[in-house]
């Protein structure tokens, strides 16, 4: 990034410029290109209110605020080369799987730098996005990744991004009309409840999981309704 992209980026105005510059190609082109996507999160990024009430919300938790205060490095996988390893239906074998039928390129995990208790927070949410996706049986349609957005919101209801994917997600079919918004409802819906009725998966340890059978995981964090 050049340096005047770099001064620019830090005015709010030229962020909340490309954010809705973001939403207009999430609406009229490309949905699913990543850099779209991104850019979605300048949406939330500008508004402290919700930053601050999100952070609030999480640390009411004692396990999270734990997490949170000792800053422990929450991330996807520490070795991924170990899921070429794992056992068919573990977490592991079916994640690997997920990555590559898909196309998805991994994250770059967190580094030792210090972050703002948003920053740490919003990392591994970003980061074990498509964990969230094998844990809840879920692909990329449209309604699947609606779902994850559904549930990520009920586990951390001041998350922004998670919020906005849903309402661009919405007025895209509005406009397009492609797709049966009741169908959409219904499945978000029960992502909802599900999403509050489960275990806090922010701070799950998912190194610990990796080689644990996806159906015996699903009953361990009170995930009963998936595909």
């Amino acid at each position: 990034m050049s340096l005047m992209l770099k001064k620019l980026y830090k005015n709010k105005f030229f962020r909340k410029i490309l954010a809705w510059r973001a939403l207009f190609y999430f609406v009229e082109k490309s949905p699913n290109e990543i850099n779209t996507i991104k850019y979605l999160y300048f949406l939330s990024d500008s508004n402290k209110i919700r930053k601050n009430k999100m952070v609030s919300s999480m640390k009411a938790d004692e396990h999270c605020r734990a997490l949170i205060d000792g800053r422990r490095r929450l991330e996807c996988f520490s070795d991924t080369t170990q899921l070429k390893n794992c056992n068919e239906n573990t977490l592991g074998f079916l994640y690997a799987k997920h990555l590559e039928e898909n196309n998805i390129i991994e994250v770059v995990p967190m580094n030792q730098r210090i972050f703002s208790d948003y920053q740490y927070i919003v990392h591994p949410i970003i980061t074990t996005h498509d964990i969230y996706h094998v844990v809840l049986g879920r692909g990329v349609s449209f309604n699947d990744e609606g779902a994850v957005a559904a549930f990520t919101v009920a586990q951390i209801p001041h998350y922004m991004p998670a919020n906005f994917h849903i309402a661009a997600g919405i007025l895209r079919v509005v406009c397009k009309e492609d797709f049966d918004l009741s169908v959409s409802y219904s499945v978000m819906y029960d992502a909802v409840m599900q999403g509050r009725k489960a275990k806090q998966l922010f701070s799950v340890n998912w190194d610990e999981w990796i080689n644990t059978d996806i159906m015996e995981l699903r009953a361990f964090l009170n995930i009963d309704r998936f595909d």
